[in-house]
């Protein structure tokens, strides 16, 4: 009888979760685009990319750093892991309590619809913040986590097929998929608080001011990576954009961001890979080169064919949206698909390869820059190309980065 390694269980259940992740992506937004119509479309992904940007501050740099850290404790006690989590999940509702707090004074001047609906989408990051998905990678059981993730995201989608039409309240769509990232975040806390027990904030309030400013130079990276990743939107409402060029956007960054879920469990098992070989090893500069290309090429190599089948996918297939804001979605798809190849090289150069050699001030330095460089050329190629000068931007951005991160490993000289 074939019996499943535990490595391939948790890859499984690592892709079980990434497409958890997908689902909404790929199919309750064109859904949601379709029955309400693009003139409300186009309000609620504005809503969802400021409710993402909200989450990439909250979760600070602590999807990287609280491995680390989590793994250091594994080897010194079981109270030290759980002080550990405890410290970066007080940290991280510190950050989006202090955030909420600050949006108030703006939500309070929406109108009343908008201002429903910014309450409800609030709900996403909390969930994802709740949900702390690094701990169960750190402590390599993702079984939990696939469960409270597929779950509500596969209850998220019934809910929009049954009840999304075009009388459905932007508060409505907002809730039916906030809500189930609040729903896998609960399940999640409730999970690790009964397996691990409780650890007063009281205690932990100061480490986890410390472990804030720790993190400061690859939280700095994730802020710069929101600014040409999630602006876009923004620049597209602030420029006057059509509704369906906002729509049609918002769509095709869906696709994206979908494919990407789909192609990040193998992302972490090289990433993971990678960095026990080189700490196991303690290789030279050639080496570490050599071990950072061979784990990133295959990568590069399956997310290729899938985007591709992706493509061919949406060229064959038939559509039930409506066929402008279909046909321009592929379009943009199209441009801004080679982002995902040069994502991966950027997380496994930049992220991962730059961590190791301690270039983390360098790192954060490298992604300020470059995205406040791709914030005004976006501006510009938006006012004269509307949502093409968006997909372009957005691709380009990555592929700076890529350039940027592989010249200056190559340069590094010594490990």
């Amino acid at each position: 009888m074939y019996k499943i390694s535990e490595n391939k269980k948790q890859l499984i259940y690592l892709a079980t979760i990434q497409a958890g992740n997908a689902i909404i992506p790929l199919f309750a937004y064109p859904y949601l685009l379709f029955r309400m119509g693009a003139d409300k479309f186009a309000p609620l992904a504005t809503l969802e990319a400021a409710a993402l940007i909200v989450l990439i501050i909250s979760l600070y740099s602590f999807d990287v750093t609280g491995i680390k850290k989590i793994n250091h404790a594994k080897t010194i006690s079981d109270n030290l892991i759980k002080k550990t989590y405890y410290t970066i999940i007080y940290a991280r509702i510190l950050i989006f309590s202090s955030l909420t707090i600050l949006l108030l004074i703006p939500i309070y001047f929406l109108e009343e619809n908008l201002r429903l609906a910014s309450f409800a989408w609030l709900l996403l990051p909390l969930g994802v913040v709740l949900q702390s998905t690094y701990f169960y990678q750190a402590t390599s059981n993702n079984f939990p986590l696939a469960l409270f993730v597929i779950i509500p995201r596969i209850g998220s989608l019934v809910c929009v097929f049954v009840y999304a039409n075009e009388n459905t309240s932007l508060i409505l769509a907002s809730s039916l998929i906030s809500l189930s990232y609040l729903i896998s975040g609960a399940s999640s806390f409730l999970y690790i608080l009964t397996t691990i027990g409780f650890s007063s904030p009281k205690i932990l309030i100061f480490r986890s001011f410390s472990f804030i400013i720790k993190g400061k130079e690859l939280f700095i990276g994730n802020i710069s990576v929101m600014l040409y990743r999630g602006s876009n939107i923004f620049l597209l409402n602030s420029l006057d954009s059509s509704a369906i060029a906002i729509s049609a956007y918002a769509v095709s960054e869906k696709y994206i961001k979908m494919l990407q879920a789909l192609t990040f469990p193998l992302t972490q098992i090289y990433s993971v890979r990678f960095t026990r070989e080189v700490i196991r090893k303690k290789v030279d500069s050639y080496t570490f080169r050599k071990l950072l290309w061979s784990n990133t090429k295959s990568q590069v190599l399956v997310a290729a064919t899938l985007c591709t089948l992706f493509l061919l996918t949406c060229f064959i297939s038939s559509t039930k949206l409506n066929e402008i804001i279909s046909n321009k979605s592929i379009e943009l798809t199209v441009i801004m698909i080679p982002s995902i190849l040069f994502g991966i090289i950027n997380y496994m150069y930049g992220t991962i390869g730059f961590s190791l050699i301690n270039l983390e001030k360098e790192y954060a330095k490298i992604i300020l820059i470059t995205g406040i460089v791709i914030i005004l050329i976006s501006a510009t190629l938006i006012k004269f190309y509307s949502s093409n000068g968006a997909a372009i931007a957005y691709c380009l951005g990555e592929i700076i980065l890529s350039v940027l991160f592989v010249i200056r490993i190559y340069k590094f000289k010594k490990i």
